[in-house]
Protein backbone atom coordinates (compact mmCIF):
# COMPACT_ATOMS: atom_id res chain seq x y z
CA UNK A 1 0.00 0.00 0.00
CA UNK A 2 1.23 3.35 -1.05
CA UNK A 3 2.20 5.75 2.18
CA UNK A 4 -0.61 8.00 0.90
CA UNK A 5 -2.95 5.27 0.84
CA UNK A 6 -2.36 4.18 4.56
CA UNK A 7 -2.44 8.11 5.94
CA UNK A 8 -5.74 8.24 3.96
CA UNK A 9 -7.21 4.91 5.87
CA UNK A 10 -5.98 5.83 8.83
CA UNK A 11 -7.76 9.79 8.22
CA UNK A 12 -11.01 7.86 7.34
CA UNK A 13 -10.68 5.70 10.56
CA UNK A 14 -10.04 8.42 12.59
CA UNK A 15 -12.91 10.26 11.25
CA UNK A 16 -15.49 7.80 11.77
CA UNK A 17 -13.95 7.78 15.61
CA UNK A 18 -14.12 11.21 16.17
CA UNK A 19 -16.64 12.54 14.16
CA UNK A 20 -20.28 11.25 16.53
CA UNK A 21 -17.92 13.62 19.30
CA UNK A 22 -19.47 16.87 17.58
CA UNK A 23 -23.42 15.68 17.65
CA UNK A 24 -25.02 16.72 20.83
CA UNK A 25 -26.75 13.99 22.68
CA UNK A 26 -24.82 11.62 20.47
CA UNK A 27 -21.57 12.28 22.16
CA UNK A 28 -21.89 11.35 25.89
CA UNK A 29 -23.22 7.56 24.50
CA UNK A 30 -20.40 7.73 22.07
CA UNK A 31 -17.54 8.75 24.53
CA UNK A 32 -19.18 5.42 26.87
CA UNK A 33 -19.31 3.21 24.33
CA UNK A 34 -15.39 4.38 23.19
CA UNK A 35 -14.37 4.47 26.92
CA UNK A 36 -15.81 1.20 27.82
CA UNK A 37 -13.91 -0.85 25.06
CA UNK A 38 -17.93 -1.16 23.60
CA UNK A 39 -19.18 -2.98 27.27
CA UNK A 40 -15.74 -4.65 28.19
CA UNK A 41 -14.90 -2.50 31.05
CA UNK A 42 -17.01 -0.37 33.37
CA UNK A 43 -16.05 3.36 33.75
CA UNK A 44 -15.24 4.39 36.67
CA UNK A 45 -17.47 6.61 38.42
CA UNK A 46 -15.06 9.85 38.58
CA UNK A 47 -15.35 9.54 34.33
CA UNK A 48 -18.58 10.22 34.26
CA UNK A 49 -18.91 13.19 31.83
CA UNK A 50 -19.90 17.18 33.65
CA UNK A 51 -21.66 20.01 30.85
CA UNK A 52 -18.25 21.31 30.65
CA UNK A 53 -16.44 17.61 29.76
CA UNK A 54 -19.49 17.66 27.24
CA UNK A 55 -18.48 20.66 25.77
CA UNK A 56 -15.36 19.66 25.27
CA UNK A 57 -16.25 16.35 23.50
CA UNK A 58 -18.19 18.44 20.99
CA UNK A 59 -15.27 20.89 20.31
CA UNK A 60 -12.96 18.07 20.37
CA UNK A 61 -15.28 16.13 17.73
CA UNK A 62 -15.39 19.20 15.32
CA UNK A 63 -11.31 19.65 15.30
CA UNK A 64 -11.35 15.86 14.71
CA UNK A 65 -13.88 15.78 11.97
CA UNK A 66 -11.70 19.04 10.42
CA UNK A 67 -8.14 17.69 11.12
CA UNK A 68 -9.17 14.30 9.79
CA UNK A 69 -10.74 15.47 6.72
CA UNK A 70 -7.59 17.71 5.95
CA UNK A 71 -5.81 14.72 5.94
CA UNK A 72 -7.93 12.63 3.78
CA UNK A 73 -8.04 14.71 1.40
CA UNK A 74 -4.12 15.61 1.02
CA UNK A 75 -2.39 12.40 2.75
CA UNK A 76 0.25 13.19 0.54
CA UNK A 77 0.83 16.71 2.45
CA UNK A 78 4.32 15.77 4.06
CA UNK A 79 3.57 18.56 6.76
CA UNK A 80 -0.02 17.35 7.67
CA UNK A 81 1.47 14.05 7.78
CA UNK A 82 4.30 15.06 10.64
CA UNK A 83 2.45 17.13 12.69
CA UNK A 84 -0.15 14.04 12.74
CA UNK A 85 2.84 11.97 14.11
CA UNK A 86 3.77 14.33 16.35
CA UNK A 87 0.63 14.90 17.65
CA UNK A 88 -0.20 11.22 18.13
CA UNK A 89 2.93 10.75 20.21
CA UNK A 90 1.60 13.05 22.75
CA UNK A 91 -1.89 12.39 22.54
CA UNK A 92 -0.23 8.69 23.34
CA UNK A 93 1.81 10.08 26.58
CA UNK A 94 -1.53 11.89 27.60
CA UNK A 95 -3.56 8.33 27.42
CA UNK A 96 -1.08 6.51 29.12
CA UNK A 97 -0.74 9.16 32.40
CA UNK A 98 -5.04 9.45 32.30
CA UNK A 99 -5.22 5.81 32.44
CA UNK A 100 -1.95 5.46 35.16
CA UNK A 101 -4.34 8.15 37.15
CA UNK A 102 -7.16 5.63 37.42
CA UNK A 103 -8.94 5.82 33.69
CA UNK A 104 -10.13 2.71 31.97
CA UNK A 105 -8.49 0.21 30.05
CA UNK A 106 -9.42 1.06 27.10
CA UNK A 107 -7.10 3.77 27.09
CA UNK A 108 -4.71 1.33 26.41
CA UNK A 109 -6.48 0.32 23.19
CA UNK A 110 -6.01 3.97 22.38
CA UNK A 111 -2.68 4.27 23.21
CA UNK A 112 -1.86 1.27 20.71
CA UNK A 113 -3.77 2.81 17.88
CA UNK A 114 -2.08 6.06 18.42
CA UNK A 115 1.30 4.54 17.84
CA UNK A 116 0.74 2.66 15.21
CA UNK A 117 -0.74 5.69 13.63
CA UNK A 118 2.44 7.54 14.41
CA UNK A 119 4.44 5.10 12.81
CA UNK A 120 2.57 5.02 9.76
CA UNK A 121 2.69 8.85 9.40
CA UNK A 122 6.74 8.35 10.10
CA UNK A 123 6.66 5.94 7.39
CA UNK A 124 5.18 8.20 5.00
CA UNK A 125 7.39 10.69 5.70
CA UNK A 126 10.51 8.93 5.53
CA UNK A 127 10.58 7.96 1.69
CA UNK A 128 9.75 11.76 0.84
CA UNK A 129 12.69 12.98 3.28
CA UNK A 130 15.14 10.63 1.66
CA UNK A 131 14.03 11.64 -2.02
CA UNK A 132 14.87 15.60 -0.91
CA UNK A 133 18.18 14.64 0.52
CA UNK A 134 19.43 13.21 -3.23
Amino acid sequence: MRAASAVRVVAWLDLAVTAPLAVPGLEAWWLRLLLSGGGWWTLPPSWSLSASGLMLAQLSGVFGICWNGARACWPGDRRLVTIDGVARIAVAGLLLRFHALGGPPSLLVFVVTELCGAVIAALAVLPLSRRNLT
